[in-house]
Order: C-alpha cells, then structure tokens, then sequence
C-alpha cells in the first residue's frame, strides 16, 4: 500500500517535469524545433532597407549603400562580403559575425555590439561614433581610419581602439 501511495506522488511530479515547451534558463537542452540558418550566397543589394533580421548567413554578397537603421540582427553572418556605405544606425546587432568582410564607409553610429566578432575583415573609414560595445573581437583586422566614440580616429594600419573613459578626459588605448 505505501509503494502505491508513493507512486501516485511521483507520477504527476514527473509529468510535470517534462510539460515544459521551453527550456529554463541555464538547462543545458537544445529545442529540435530552433530555426534553420538561412543561407543568401552571391547577391547584390543596392539601396535596400533591411529591418529585423535573425538566422541568416549572407556568403559573397554586395550591400551599396543599404539600411539597416533601427534594425535587429541577431545570429547574422556576413562571410567575404562586401557592405559599401550603408547605415546600421540604431542598429543592434547581437551573435554577429563579419568575416573577410569589407565594410568601407560604412555608418554604425549609436549602434549595440554584443557578442560581435569581426574576422580578418577591412573596416576602412568606419563610423563606431557613440557605440556600445559588450563582448566585441577584432582579429587580424584593418582598422585604417575608423572612427571611435569620442571621435578620435584610428592610426592607418592601427590596432589600437581608442575610448574615452566615463567622466574622464583622457584616452584609453586598448590593443586587440
């Protein structure tokens, strides 16, 4: 009888226990049902705009002069492309990857940056004015005359990012 009892506990604790539809926080499960990344390989845009954008890999593309502003891309890689001029003002970007990229001219003006990378990519003239930055990487790449948040620009061929520091007048030079 007191195995019986103890049963009718457990039966509903265990059901209960694999009811979710969403896993918590931290549980380590994957959902089958998580979305494919889309792939795009050779095409040209030219004075798109794009908005909320997620799952997608873009391989050999050319971006002329497009907008990305206000947008969200989340999980978004750009594999040997090419964005000329265009305008990720306002633009979160979380998970991205631009990778042997080339980003001439290119505007992310009050732009988020979490968990960016950029790879052996070429960032020449880019505009990074007043944007924020959390857990962003820059590996073997050209820097050559961005523009950073208080409006220093970078040495042609220089690694060295700089920021003012919060209520401060001085720069802080960090090396990647």
């Amino acid at each position: 009888m007191k195995r019986n009892i103890a049963s009718l506990f457990l039966i509903p604790l265990a059901l209960f226990a694999f009811s979710l539809d969403e896993p918590r926080e931290g549980d380590a499960i994957q959902l089958p049902t998580q979305p494919h990344k889309q792939i795009i390989d050779h095409k040209s845009f030219h004075k798109e705009n794009f908005s909320n954008i997620e799952n997608i890999t873009y391989t050999n593309c050319t971006f002329d002069k497009c907008s990305f502003r206000n947008a969200k891309l989340k999980h978004v890689n750009f594999l040997s492309c090419t964005l000329k001029q265009c305008d990720f003002t306002n633009t979160w970007l979380v998970f991205c990857t631009f990778k042997r990229t080339k980003l001439p001219y290119t505007r992310f003006y009050l732009s988020r940056f979490d968990y960016v990378s950029f790879l052996y990519s070429k960032l020449s003239h880019t505009d990074f004015t007043n944007a924020f930055f959390n857990n962003i990487r820059f590996i073997k790449t050209d820097l050559s005359r961005a523009i950073w948040k208080d409006g220093k620009i970078c040495k042609d061929g220089s690694m060295d990012i700089c920021i003012k520091q919060p209520q401060s007048k001085k720069s802080l030079h960090l090396r990647f």
